[in-house]
């Protein structure tokens, strides 16, 4: 059985995907403005260009879902968010964003695509932007970094399983 929260969550997702049928890639405001914590920044979004011509954001304080519809004679009912990956500095939009959802469209799955809130780094420290972040306990004169294992006792993890939200029926 599947829970009424994700029921939920799935209707309001295909709702927003009604909402958007006249234009497959149409791109959703998630606040009015500038998202919470990021009203001071200073630092422009930047988009760059990957060697193989892919587009990488950085400095998100705009957040999206940009929606990415099937063919309706393709389609199935069911939706899901994209998030592409950059560990929270960058986002991989075009071979983890568009990619991903113009594959779940092929499959008559709706895609919305998240461009969601990134930390706030300078150009030298962007991709393309011609530099590399400070090296460990600094050197760079900005923020200091340092690195510690993010489970420290992988072997401790217990096993994933998939709540009934997420099971499959069949």
């Amino acid at each position: 059985m599947v829970r009424p929260r994700c029921m939920a969550l799935v209707t309001g997702l295909l709702a927003i995907a009604m909402q958007a049928a006249a234009q497959t890639r149409e791109e959703i405001r998630l606040w009015p403005g500038r998202a919470p914590g990021s009203e001071n920044w200073t630092i422009a979004e930047t988009t760059t260009r990957s060697p193989a011509g892919d587009r990488i954001i950085a400095n998100v304080n705009d957040p999206t879902l940009t929606v990415f519809l099937p063919d309706a004679a393709a389609a199935t009912g069911a939706a899901v968010v994209v998030a592409p990956g950059g560990a929270l500095r960058i986002l991989g939009w075009d071979n983890e964003g568009v990619r991903a959802a113009e594959w779940l469209n092929g499959k008559g799955i709706a895609a919305f695509v998240l461009k969601y809130r990134t930390l706030q780094t300078s150009p030298a420290q962007s991709p393309g932007g011609g530099g590399a972040p400070p090296p460990p306990g600094g050197g760079g004169g900005g923020s200091k970094f340092s690195a510690a294992p993010g489970n420290p006792a992988p072997s401790a993890t217990p096993e994933y399983r998939p709540t009934a939200c997420c099971r499959s029926a069949v």
